[in-house]
């Protein structure tokens, strides 16, 4: 009895352990399978990332200079100034900034030459038309710029008041409405422009202020202004006659204070020798101011002029009529003083001397300060 117990409690113990190592072995190669499937899984994804087809990657810009250029044309000057820090490349070794820049200086005016000091720059060009068939444009293009150069260019336009050429100065003053701002007006009279004007009235003794120089200069054009200041330069000229002609060029654009200065400084150059057509625009400018020409309109209504000067001279008199009958011969007045043209050797004395007048009487008329005077001055010499 004692034997069959022992027997039957060693193959319970025996079943108990082969089902032990039965699911150990389960166990262990459940934990197997798992560990080859997460090994086998990161390799696949390793390869499928390393495999991607290049047609999924960023594509570059195909923008062509030009096209760029046509894009940047139309920008702001502020948005202009934003797209000086974007140093990509687009095609031929230029740059989004570079384009910028040409922007700046072709269609705002911005002073370069005064950002960087006035050093020698590369310029090239490109030809630029916004539509077929539309005006053609040179804009400059200035490659070649390093970055520490673009940094000064960035700095001085953010911190230069007013950072434009003399002629987006003179086009900032004709945007703006008067009275103009001081620095703007201190800034334009720096230029070689504004100063060959102002030399030729300072010259000639006409009376004016600042801001009626500026408006005078705002009722022409740019080229108006650069030829005569061109001209100055090659042939000095600081005559009365030419302070007239730069005036009636303006009056023939309808300029009023072209026409005011006229008839303050010169009224019997007004009368003598201005034409019909002149005459009609003082009538015109100052439809609504007809007392300004009341002087004028009487020495009209005395000279031998058209029926519609006469009209317009005698309703600027307040008369109903005008005059049944011309002036053949209408009475000139003597003149007072004539013009002498300083000659090398010349002085005041020897002036004086030779037309028998007084050196006193000459610096009064002519507003003289000193005896010392120019060859090529023109003086006012009184009659005697």
């Amino acid at each position: 009895m004692r034997a069959n117990s022992e027997n039957s409690s060693w193959i319970v113990r025996t079943k108990r352990l082969t089902q032990a190592l039965i699911v150990s072995g389960t166990l262990n190669v459940s934990l197997l399978g798992t560990f080859f499937y997460f090994v086998i899984k990161d390799k696949n994804d390793s390869l499928s990332i390393e495999l991607k087809p290049l047609a999924t990657e960023t594509k570059l810009p195909t923008a062509s200079n030009l096209e760029t250029l046509r894009s940047y044309s139309v920008l702001s000057y502020q948005q202009l100034l934003l797209c000086l820090e974007k140093p990509d490349f687009i095609e031929q070794g230029i740059k989004k900034r570079d384009l910028a820049l040409s922007c700046l200086v072709a269609f705002h005016h911005f002073n370069l030459d005064k950002a960087l000091g006035g050093i020698p720059l590369q310029k090239r060009s490109i030809l630029l038309s916004q539509e077929k068939g539309s005006e053609i444009i040179e804009v400059p293009v200035f490659p070649g710029l390093a970055d520490y150069q673009f940094q000064a260019i960035v700095h001085f336009a953010k911190t230069e008041k007013w950072p434009f050429t003399s002629q987006g100065l003179f086009y900032e003053l004709k945007r703006s409405t008067p009275p103009y701002h001081s620095s703007l007006i201190n800034a334009f009279s720096l230029t070689s422009e504004y100063h060959s004007v102002y030399m030729l009235f300072s010259k000639t003794g006409i009376s004016y202020s600042t801001n009626q120089l500026i408006d005078l200069l705002c009722e022409g054009e740019w080229m108006d202004l650069t030829n005569f200041s061109l001209s100055q330069r090659v042939a000095l000229d600081l005559s009365m006659e030419r302070c007239r002609s730069f005036l009636l060029a303006y009056l023939e654009k309808r300029s009023k204070t072209a026409a005011l200065l006229l008839l303050e400084s010169s009224p019997e150059f007004c009368l003598q020798q201005l034409e019909d057509r002149h005459i009609l625009l003082f009538f015109d400018l100052f439809n609504h101011s007809p007392y300004l020409l009341k002087n004028l309109s009487k020495g009209l209504l005395s000279s031998p002029r058209t029926d519609a000067v006469w009209q317009l001279a005698a309703q600027a008199l307040g008369h109903s009529q005008i005059p049944t009958k011309k002036v053949e011969k209408p009475e000139i007045k003597k003149p007072l003083y004539k013009t002498y043209k300083v000659q090398a050797g010349d002085n005041l004395w020897k002036i004086a001397r030779t037309h028998k007048v007084s050196i006193k009487e000459i610096m009064q008329i002519n507003q003289l300060e000193t005896d010392k005077i120019r060859p090529g001055r023109c003086l006012q010499i009184p009659l005697r």
